[in-house]
């Protein structure tokens, strides 16, 4: 296959502004990604783009507190803390593998599997 880069599960990106924390979700454009390694803005690093990771995760939908089913929508919003939660004006991020409680913020394993 003449023009195959990567299967895709791994990212090599540029790391954005502020840089990066290993295990820190966050996307590039509408990319969903975690951090694989701690890195300073503009370096060259690797991000899991697919796969189950350990993410905290906020039952909230950006109104007020809200569960969260198991296999159920999650969303990146950007400067929320977690920036995980159930905020439909996000990003979509990846699923839930088990139910947030309403208010609650747990790690919890992600599927990200765009």
């Amino acid at each position: 296959m003449k023009n195959f880069v990567e299967e895709g599960n791994v990212l090599n990106i540029t790391a954005p502004s502020g840089g990066l924390t290993g295990g820190q979700p966050f996307c590039l454009g509408d990319i969903p990604l975690v951090a694989t390694s701690t890195v300073a803005e503009g370096e060259l690093t690797a991000a899991g783009k697919r796969g189950v990771f350990r993410l905290q995760v906020h039952g909230h939908d950006g109104t007020e507190n809200a569960a969260i089913k198991a296999g159920g929508q999650i969303y990146y919003v950007s400067g929320e803390t977690p920036v995980l939660n159930a905020n439909v004006s996000g990003v979509p991020f990846g699923k839930t593998i088990t139910a947030v409680a309403s208010g609650a913020t747990v790690t919890n394993e992600v599927l990200i599997d765009e």
